[in-house]
């Protein structure tokens, strides 16, 4: 429990900037999306900057506020205006947005080395009647960081994986950040 609880403050006190590749796939739909994300976060503030095929997401959180823009890349849909908000939010509405803070758990074993830093590759997973659901989270063996984490739900009545997400880092910088990085986009 103490490690669990030093990893998981030294997570919540990280101050850096990374980029991971996010990758969303469906088998039995045969749907597939990538994106690249790009995190600045200083403890709790963070700004996120997904980009994919069609949209440009910018998303920021600071002191209470959490600030999105959306820009459409799609050339069919480049006349449109971005579409900005701005609200108050409590914390259980941002931390899950934090996935380079996905909670250990499982089966702990060396993970060797993601974007340059040794890991920690923790797995786990339930067998349910209906399929199984497993996750993989590689750690930065450091700070605590998430650099890569895949999670897969099994159908056992179609006979396929219905969802497979990853999420790896492929370059992170730990360090002081520009407190400019959460401003309001």
């Amino acid at each position: 429990f103490l490690a669990l609880t030093a990893c998981q403050k030294r997570m919540d006190e990280s101050t850096f900037t990374g980029t991971w590749n996010v990758l969303e796939e469906n088998e039995a739909a045969g749907g597939r999306s990538e994106m690249t994300v790009t995190v600045t976060a200083d403890k709790d503030r963070f700004r996120m900057v997904s980009k994919g095929l069609t949209t440009e997401m910018i998303t920021v959180y600071d002191e209470g506020m959490l600030h999105t823009k959306i820009t459409y890349l799609d050339p069919r849909y480049a006349s449109a205006a971005p579409t900005v908000q701005s609200r108050a939010v409590k914390e259980h509405e941002w931390k899950p947005l934090c996935f380079w803070r996905t909670p250990r758990q499982g089966e702990k074993s060396p993970g060797g080395d993601i974007a340059g830093r040794a890991t920690v590759l923790y797995k786990s997973g339930e067998k349910r009647p209906d399929g199984e659901v497993a996750m993989q989270v590689w750690s930065d063996e450091k700070e605590g960081i998430t650099l890569k984490s895949i999670s897969t739900v099994y159908s056992k009545q179609i006979g396929q994986v219905v969802m497979r997400k990853t999420e790896e880092c492929k370059s992170i910088q730990f360090g002081p950040v520009d407190p400019a990085s959460f401003n309001k986009p």
